[in-house]
């Protein structure tokens, strides 16, 4: 005969008793808290280096290559108190911007400049936006030609500009 009686009906639990299904369902909302917690605070930049906003912009004077700092929001070419030219300069670093080189100048042609300066973006054939429309670029070398940085010839002599033998440079904003 058995010691043990088996007991039929259902199983009696003790009250306030934590099953397998309801652990695994606490530790999983516990791990969505937690990274919903880490995204958030992620997405705010807590984890992000602190990069003080750029304030100015290196324009160039087209005639004499004298630099000078104007606002960032400034759309070249603009017209200098002294009547002068200016346009962006854009300055690369082969060595993480402890020393930078002017390697090419932009400016945009008369038409985007105005639609840029009504806060109206150019479009492309497709209606996307086009960064590139409207864009001069030259060397900084007096006499050197505007070319449209969407041809052939811009594309190469940006990506000519920015390298130093087989090394690519970076941008410097500073």
């Amino acid at each position: 005969m058995a010691i043990y009686k088996k007991i039929k009906g259902p199983r009696v639990r003790r009250k306030g008793a934590m099953t397998g299904k309801r652990v695994i369902t606490i530790a999983l909302c516990a791990v969505l808290v937690v990274g919903g917690l880490i995204a958030i605070v992620a997405e705010l930049g807590f984890f992000a280096p602190k990069i003080p906003p750029l304030d100015d912009a290196s324009f160039v004077d087209e005639d004499s290559g004298q630099v000078v700092k104007v606002p960032w929001s400034s759309i070249p070419p603009i017209i200098s108190s002294a009547g002068k030219s200016l346009v962006r300069g854009v300055f690369y670093s082969w060595d993480n911007c402890q020393t930078k080189k002017l390697v090419y100048l932009e400016k945009f042609t008369p038409e985007v400049r105005e639609m840029l300066a009504q806060g109206k973006t150019p479009l492309d054939a497709t209606n996307a936006p086009d960064p590139l429309a409207g864009l001069m670029v030259r060397l900084p070398e007096a006499g050197s030609p505007w070319l449209a940085a969407k041809s052939a010839e811009g594309k190469r002599m940006v990506e000519q500009a920015n390298r130093q033998g087989d090394v690519e440079g970076c941008p410097c904003f500073r």
